[in-house]
């Protein structure tokens, strides 16, 4: 799917603006488009420190039986995710900060989301909250790029109604 980031600092030019696939970090797990991409805002590496930024995207349900519907979600985040929402709704996931020094973002950092509720048919809105932390005390990470990025893979089942 297509995400945008839909809030983040006030000063952000970028609010609204479709994300973008990024070039992984060195600490990052590498891209594999058949899979997924890590994406952020056109200036990832200088994201502004200690800041939530929204991340949305869209999708349709019609033509399924919504009570067959499984959505499941694997997430990497820099530095890490404070909510997820279905359709404004927060989703059960447990709230976590990946901020160590050097810290890599791989297979064994993935967390997980299990959505089996909330959905509707037609337009179903996703809201994931990345928190920009920074490792380093604000005085030593002076002039330092500070980047943010998210990276989601989702896998979907479910049954289709007989539309004739």
């Amino acid at each position: 799917p297509y995400w945008r980031i839909v809030a983040g600092p006030d000063e952000s030019s970028q609010r609204g603006r479709f994300a973008v696939v990024c070039k992984p970090d060195a600490r990052y797990l590498p891209n594999d488009p058949d899979d997924s991409q890590w994406v952020s805002m056109p200036s990832w590496r200088t994201a502004q420190r200690n800041t939530v930024y929204t991340f949305q995207t869209e999708f349709e349900l019609d033509g399924y039986d919504l009570s067959t519907i499984q959505l499941f979600g694997r997430f990497l985040a820099d530095n890490g995710v404070r909510e997820v929402r279905v359709n404004g709704s927060p989703v059960e996931v447990e709230s976590w900060v990946d901020n160590q020094s050097w810290q890599e973002f791989d297979h064994s950092q993935f967390r997980f989301v299990n959505v089996t509720s909330g959905l509707v048919k037609g337009k179903n809105v996703i809201e994931i909250d990345v928190w920009n932390g920074i490792f380093q005390e604000p005085a030593q990470s002076r002039g330092d790029p500070n980047p943010m990025a998210l990276r989601v893979e989702w896998y979907a089942f479910g049954r289709q109604t007989n539309q004739l």
